[in-house]
């Protein structure tokens, strides 16, 4: 149903719990990539990047890349913020596109919510906006396309690093009466709990308003203001300033 309401050449995908499976990724190279790719008569062979979830992984898909030759190559683990384009890149203009769509969306239609058979709609008007230079970039800033090193921003991995340093610290830091190490503490479980993608949109929203989801918002100035207390803290104890490695789920 969904892809006929979407009246375009896009794919629909299932899975019992709504994450990517060997067999939906399957799926979608043979039968909706591949045949892409021959019906535009894309030279072959062709890169393509994945993370290296296990999805990604099994061997009916290396026999059927193998065959076809798709040269499917996965990108070191817990990298994703790092090396692959559409989260260094896209993502984060698709889900302000999103909001705007969805938002513009509920204005036209205040009595209703945004549900299988709206979203389709909905979603296509993000995707449409999305444009070739931003994907582009994303495989430009992640030396990817021109191969280039350099290109990665390699502080993330300089926080990270900064991250396990506090971890494992045995100082207790005192301001204003009470420790600042278990708001750190409190910060890193709450950040490993609220997931990858949600946690770049909030990140990319601190110090300003939240204009993502209502839903979202008592969590979003939760780890602000949490933040901001170990921030005023640092102020006279200079130090770093992360509380959480960013993990996805597999």
């Amino acid at each position: 149903m969904l892809q006929r309401l979407l009246k375009v050449t896009w794919a629909v995908g299932r899975s019992d719990t709504g994450w990517m499976t060997s067999l939906t990724f399957y799926d979608y190279v043979s039968q909706v990539f591949e045949p892409w790719l021959t019906a535009n008569q894309i030279p072959r062979p062709v890169l393509v990047y994945a993370d290296g979830h296990k999805s990604h992984l099994s061997l009916e898909i290396a026999e059927f890349c193998t065959e076809k030759l798709i040269l499917l190559i996965a990108l070191y683990p817990n990298s994703t913020h790092l090396l692959q384009p559409l989260d260094v890149s896209v993502f984060k203009s698709l889900k302000s596109l999103w909001t705007t769509a969805k938002n513009k969306w509920k204005a036209a239609n205040p009595l209703e919510n945004v549900i299988k058979k709206t979203f389709p709609k909905v979603f296509k008007e993000a995707v449409d906006q999305v444009s070739i230079g931003t994907v582009v970039n994303g495989f430009q800033i992640t030396g990817h396309y021109p191969l280039d090193q350099e290109k990665v921003d390699y502080s993330k991995c300089v926080k990270d690093q900064q991250v396990h340093e506090i971890a494992d610290a045995e100082q207790l830091y005192q301001t204003d009466g009470y420790a600042v190490q278990p708001l750190m503490t409190g910060l890193r479980f709450l950040e490993e709990r609220i997931g990858y993608e949600k946690l770049q949109m909030f990140e990319s929203a601190y110090g300003g308003e939240w204009l993502g989801d209502v839903e979202d918002n008592s969590l979003f100035m939760l780890r602000s203001n949490v933040k901001d207390d170990i921030g005023s803290f640092h102020l006279t104890h200079p130090g770093p300033l992360s509380a959480v490695e960013n993990t996805r789920p597999s």
